[in-house]
């Protein structure tokens, strides 16, 4: 029944990437991640469409529009996109990344993000170090 509802996976699955190329994806809610196909999480999104989907479940159920949601260790922001849908134009979502370089994926992922640099924006948060 997933393949019959959601013909586009089928497609996905036959697409293969270049290693390492980011690939910008439209998630099952409508809305896009950038994310690279040979990380595990970013494999798993363009694979199926979803990453760890019992949490995904559980954080639909948990969220309600207007809810402040802090996701830490927000990695390239699977989580802080399904959290900022679900907490629409209403809530805000901060994101807490501290590895410089996944901050950085983090950062230009809220961008894509429909409520982001209006009220109810979400925030990526991180620290950049200097080596």
């Amino acid at each position: 029944p997933y393949y019959v509802l959601r013909p586009t996976q089928v497609a996905r699955r036959l697409k293969r990437p270049r290693r390492g190329d980011p690939v910008t994806v439209r998630l099952p809610w409508g809305y896009s991640i950038r994310v690279r196909p040979d990380d595990l999480i970013g494999g798993s999104i363009v694979r199926i469409g979803v990453y760890d989907l019992c949490v995904s479940e559980a954080l639909t159920r948990l969220i309600d529009p207007g809810d402040l949601v802090v996701d830490v260790g927000a990695n390239v922001g699977y989580m802080t996109n399904l959290s900022a849908f679900r907490v629409g134009a209403t809530g805000r979502v901060v994101a807490v990344e501290p590895h410089p370089e996944i901050y950085e994926e983090l950062k230009a992922n809220v961008v894509l993000l429909p409520h982001h640099g209006r009220s109810g924006a979400s925030t990526p948060c991180g620290r950049r170090y200097r080596t």
